[in-house]
């Protein structure tokens, strides 16, 4: 849909894809420069190279880009003024998703309760346990997810056994060794698990599964309950363009692909418990 309306949307201003020449031309060199530039902090921090290499290597490359670039970005009113509004809506876009994501966090973390101070809870041993394995995914590995306390507030029972699950994206392409999955079995039948990803991996819950059953944690993909929290996004206080910021925000996460569906879970043995979250 977003592809339908951009394409329309550039046949009913453009007119002829001549009227198109000037957008494609400032795009070009615009990533041509900003090409060059990432090259020369590549070169300095992932190479090691030093920084009078990179920036003579870097340099001769820019005065060719700049060339372009001036030629060009003298089209500005040619239809030039075109993809720099499409970058600053995605720019824009990414910040609201960023910063709405870290609200959202830290609303999380005024009700987290460590897991030390919950499993040192008295009352603990005596909380009726029902039969089966509960999978709760948190993003804290070591506070308490809030699934597990609403489920807990509203049924008053906790499973028999209960993993408590974080899956995480590294900023390298590849996880590799022990670095790759941790587990931890904690009091009252309790058992952290930790899985680490590259970006270019894809966090799959069989594959979680598969390392459990190798150390003797028997986990059948049709006897788990995966308790997920649906988070339901309230917009609070705010002026008018700070407003307008969290409306999108609650669209886009009304919107996200579901985690279901990310990591792979199967649908059939999820339990989704709203959470209602004001920012």
């Amino acid at each position: 849909w977003v592809m339908l309306a951009g394409t329309i949307f550039l046949v009913l201003i453009f007119r002829t894809s001549g009227n198109l020449v000037g957008a494609y031309g400032v795009a070009i060199a615009t990533l041509m420069v900003i090409t060059t530039l990432l090259m020369y902090i590549y070169s300095v921090s992932v190479w090691k190279w030093n920084h009078a290499a990179a920036l003579l290597l870097t340099s001769f490359m820019l005065v060719v880009d700049l060339v372009f670039f001036g030629a060009n970005i003298i089209k500005l009113d040619q239809g030039g003024w075109f993809p720099y509004l499409i970058a600053i809506i995605v720019y824009f876009i990414i910040i609201t998703w960023v910063k709405g994501r870290r609200l959202v966090q830290e609303e999380f973390r005024k009700e987290e309760m460590p897991f030390s101070v919950f499993l040192s809870d008295p009352m603990l041993k005596d909380v009726p346990r029902v039969s089966g394995t509960a999978v709760y995914m948190s993003k804290n590995p070591y506070g308490v997810p809030r699934t597990l306390l609403h489920n807990f507030k509203h049924n008053k029972v906790f499973h028999e056994r209960i993993i408590i699950l974080t899956l995480y994206t590294e900023a390298v392409p590849r996880v590799y060794g022990t670095d790759k999955m941790k587990v931890e079995e904690l009091s009252h039948n309790f058992i952290r698990v930790v899985a680490n990803y590259g970006f270019l991996e894809r966090p799959d819950i069989f594959h979680v599964l598969e390392y459990l059953r190798d150390l003797g944690i028997e986990c059948k993909i049709n006897e788990l309950t995966f308790v997920l929290g649906r988070e339901s996004i309230i917009v609070g206080r705010g002026s008018g363009f700070e407003k307008i910021k969290k409306r999108l925000f609650a669209f886009l996460s009304r919107n996200m692909l579901p985690a279901t569906h990310y990591f792979n879970v199967p649908t059939n043995r999820v339990i989704e418990i709203g959470l209602q979250i004001e920012i």
